[in-house]
């Protein structure tokens, strides 16, 4: 609870800069999401920390993993997805830019 108060400044300056930007008259649709986009992460970043600090973040539940493609495989499969790939969009900016 101690690093809870530390913190909470911190916090406060978050939402008040938010608020702030919010308010601009330059807001529009893209600059608006993009600060719900920040303030979600930072949110949830600072709730992550929060409870690691108090012992309340909990182990991932742990899956078998899959058997990984030798290398060989993995190149040849990798080369065929950039080949089809390539040839779909032949002409595009996206291949013209290489």
């Amino acid at each position: 609870m101690q690093r809870f108060e530390q913190n909470a400044p911190e916090l406060e300056q978050a939402l008040q800069l938010i608020e702030k930007a919010a308010g601009s008259p330059a807001l529009n649709a893209v600059f608006g999401r993009g600060l719900l986009e920040i303030t979600k992460r930072y949110t949830q970043t600072f709730l992550w920390l929060q409870r690691y600090d108090v012992g309340l973040l909990e182990e991932p539940k742990r899956q078998k993993g899959g058997i990984l493609p030798r290398l060989e495989d993995a190149e040849k499969g990798y080369f065929l997805i950039i080949s089809c790939s390539r040839a779909r969009f032949v002409g595009s900016t996206v291949w013209r830019s290489e």
